[in-house]
């Protein structure tokens, strides 16, 4: 309280904060808001992201999910292609694809 109070500039000591039942119902709501407000802005779009569809030796596509930002592939090292599939075009929404 006396933090408080000298934060504000209140130095008489007559001001007390008043405990009210409802205070952790509060604290838990306005966690919870922050906490959906942190998931709502999700950062960086990720729409742009490529897929990687270099073959691999087993014959099957790598299918990485790579950044907007990188040129070659961060699982088999192939090249960016000029009109590869986007995340938006394929729908991939797996976040163990995402790097």
């Amino acid at each position: 309280d006396s933090r408080i109070q000298r934060a504000l500039g209140l130095s008489s000591g007559y001001f007390s904060f008043v405990g009210r039942e409802d205070d952790s119902q509060i604290i838990k709501e306005v966690e919870d808001a922050r906490l959906a407000e942190k998931r709502s802005q999700a950062g960086e779009d990720r729409s742009r992201d490529w897929i990687c569809q270099k073959m691999r030796a087993n014959g099957e596509a790598c299918n990485a999910r790579n950044f907007v930002k990188n040129e070659t592939c961060y699982s088999c090292g192939a090249m960016r292609p000029r009109q590869g599939p986007t995340v938006k075009q394929v729908g991939d929404t797996d976040p163990g694809k995402r790097r």
